[in-house]
């Protein structure tokens, strides 16, 4: 399979940049696409699509008109055209952390030219992420997190001048709370507080790593097209 190009700065600053969120278990289904991108004029947007319907009154509870940033759709491919489109009619490029947002549409997307459309356009933002750390910050040592991974997003976020807010991270703990509630109680409404505010938790978790992987690419693109940048010193390759 052809390589695409890693996107400049440029690219990263009018990219739209997506995270689904689900319970992380093997066969489990994610259950909303977080999506970040800013405008031409300098205006950020964020729109949460959920496509669980399990979740439709918890999406129904924070929409924009309520404060919120939630649009419930029907389904993943709902939710994919939804920033599909946008990225089409505004020609965008559309940026992962890792290669999970591909993965989850090679499998489980069952419109194929909306497939073709979204892995077109996606891009890696670890693929600039991490030869930016190799030349400009190979003295710093990432420590794994949990998982024993040592290239996953907060440590980039942190080197790129935004730590994770630590009371943030994990989202599967609080999407099956919400779940077992909304499970026990029949509808959205009807479940905890505690549980409302995991809802929160989980909006908020996907929010940063939205925004957190726009940060780290175009502060690697910035570092790594600087003049003063090893790479460009040492001219093409």
């Amino acid at each position: 399979m052809k390589k695409h190009p890693k996107p400049s700065f440029a690219d990263a600053d009018r990219a739209i940049y997506v995270d689904f969120e689900g319970l992380g278990t093997p066969n489990a289904l994610p259950v909303l696409l977080g999506s970040h991108w800013v405008d031409d004029a300098g205006n950020a947007h964020r729109v949460q699509y959920v496509f669980d319907p399990r979740l439709e009154g918890a999406a129904l509870a924070r929409t924009p008109e309520k404060g919120g940033t939630c649009e419930y759709v029907g389904s993943l491919d709902a939710a994919l055209a939804k920033v599909c489109g946008v990225a089409e009619m505004e020609d965008r490029l559309i940026v992962e952390w890792s290669k999970h947002e591909e993965d989850v549409v090679r499998r489980e997307t069952a419109d194929t030219m909306l497939a073709s459309v979204f892995l077109t356009r996606v891009r890696d933002a670890k693929d600039v992420a991490k030869p930016w750390k190799r030349e400009h910050h190979d003295h710093i040592a990432f420590r794994p997190n949990d998982r024993g991974q040592k290239n996953c997003l907060p440590n980039f976020m942190e080197l790129a001048g935004m730590p994770y807010p630590k009371i943030l991270k994990g989202a599967a703990r609080p999407l099956r709370h919400v779940l077992d509630q909304i499970e026990r109680r029949g509808r959205y409404k009807s479940v905890t507080k505690e549980a409302k505010r995991d809802w929160s938790h989980l909006l908020a978790h996907n929010a940063v790593d939205c925004e957190g992987t726009r940060l780290v690419l175009m502060t690697a693109c910035a570092e790594m097209e600087s003049p003063r940048s090893p790479q460009m010193l040492e001219g093409p390759r």
